[in-house]
């Protein structure tokens, strides 16, 4: 058997200290308003509405004012600069 060397300071046993146990102030609990109802029982008249289709999306038809008469063009977006293209539509 070897013998350790004895130690220079002898550890001591730290004793276990309760820990305390921090009591948190009881705050009373904030009283919501509630919304009181009126009448609980009457029907919500919102609800009650029937639910109606949405209409179908049309685009705005050109009008002619008489069969003879051109109809009217739709507004062309102009590029900013048409000589800005992407490359690979540039013919070379």
């Amino acid at each position: 058997m070897l013998k350790l060397p004895a130690l220079k300071s002898p550890v001591l046993p730290v004793p276990l200290l309760p820990m305390p146990v921090l009591k948190l102030p009881e705050l009373p609990m904030p009283k919501l308003p509630v919304p009181e109802l009126k009448n609980p029982m009457l029907p919500v008249p919102e609800l009650n509405k029937p639910i109606l289709p949405a209409p179908e999306f049309r685009p705005p038809m050109p009008v002619r004012l008489s069969p003879t008469s051109p109809i009217p063009m739709l507004p062309v977006p102009v590029l900013a600069n048409p000589m800005l293209r992407t490359p690979w539509l540039a013919k070379p």
